[in-house]
């Protein structure tokens, strides 16, 4: 049991912030997009979910992953915390990763929510939520330097 935690902690924390992240998170207010970059954990699949917020505050995630199982379905959710120490229970639930694509349609949340603080997307493993198999941080909002 302890070798199999190591291992889920291993590859946690190479689920690092990625020069990929092309968060365009810029201040309060609708109609903002950021792309996380999903990484796969202990050879789980990678790829990208995108958080698109329209003016009139519906956000919603697209999730789009390669290297999965076609037939899977795993669940997927928004915690706070980071990859490596995921906090003790979910924020948000999202849709589930099928055919290794996700799209949760409307989350009752906004960009400036989630950008405030530490939250991450993790796909967990087919069945009930235990191992997390791909994670990516969201953005957090860039405040303006005066």
């Amino acid at each position: 049991m302890l070798a199999g935690a190591a291992a889920v902690a291993a590859g946690l924390t190479a689920c690092q912030k990625s020069s990929n992240d092309t968060g365009t998170i810029n201040g309060p207010g609708g109609g903002q997009t950021s792309t996380v970059t999903m990484t796969g954990i202990a050879g789980g699949p990678s790829g990208t979910a995108t958080l698109l917020e329209s003016p009139s505050l519906n956000l919603s995630i697209d999730i789009d992953l390669t290297g999965e199982t076609a037939s899977a379905s795993e669940p997927a959710s928004i915690y706070p915390g980071s990859c490596a120490a995921l906090g003790k229970s979910q924020f948000l639930g999202l849709s589930p990763v099928m055919s290794n694509k996700s799209k949760t349609p409307t989350l009752n949340s906004t960009l400036d929510e989630l950008s405030s603080s530490p939250y991450v997307i993790v796909v967990f493993s087919s069945g009930v939520q235990g191992t997390p198999i791909s994670c990516g941080p969201i953005p957090q909002l860039l405040t303006p330097t005066p």
